[in-house]
């Protein structure tokens, strides 16, 4: 197993864009919001994950983009949600594209997501007030007790599978009981 400062590190050495605001604010209540289920327990129907994930330490994923370091990111989220059973994610695919969620179920046979959904939401701006910004390729949001704990934001092209590794990392650690950070 890796140590945790190698992953702090990556954090500081490959950090989210700078100047890149996206999603809500730390400290501010997690709105629920609805998406399209391509690969989870609600498979094929609208659903409120915000709402059946209640205060449970969350990580979501919004994304305007996939490739191959965003799919690195859904499995290791996968990963981690696997080894600690309290946490809890999904994936929210932003996107007005109808290959949308075929291109999802293709993510989740070929990287074997198992635990994690992958969902659509219909749109341009993502949920009305998660405030993702237009210019953000990836957005990352974790929160617990319904309060935002953290975000990170990434220009379209710059995500780095690694730095959202380590974001998920220092969010087990602090925000998931009996932490068990993988690596």
């Amino acid at each position: 197993m890796k140590s945790f400062a190698a992953f702090a590190a990556v954090m500081i050495v490959a950090p989210a864009f700078a100047g890149l605001e996206s999603g809500p604010k730390v400290g501010s209540d997690v709105a629920p919001f609805e998406v399209k289920d391509v690969t989870g327990k609600f498979k094929g129907t609208e659903v409120c994950y915000r709402c059946k994930l209640g205060d449970a330490p969350v990580v979501a994923i919004f994304a305007r983009e996939i490739n191959d370091k965003v799919e690195k990111a859904c499995k290791e989220l996968n990963a981690q949600m696997t080894t600690n059973k309290e946490l809890k994610g999904f994936f929210v695919y932003i996107s007005e594209d109808e290959k949308a969620e075929s291109q999802l179920r293709e993510i989740a046979k070929k990287n074997e997501l198992k635990v994690l959904p992958l969902t659509v939401f219909k749109g341009k701006a993502g949920p009305d007030t998660y405030s993702i910004n237009e210019k953000a390729g990836v957005t990352v949001v974790a929160w617990k007790d319904g309060t935002v704990k953290m975000t990170k934001a990434y220009e379209p092209g710059k995500f780095c599978d690694q730095c959202c590794k380590g974001a998920v990392l220092v969010f087990v650690k602090e925000h998931v009981k009996g932490e068990k950070a993988g690596g």
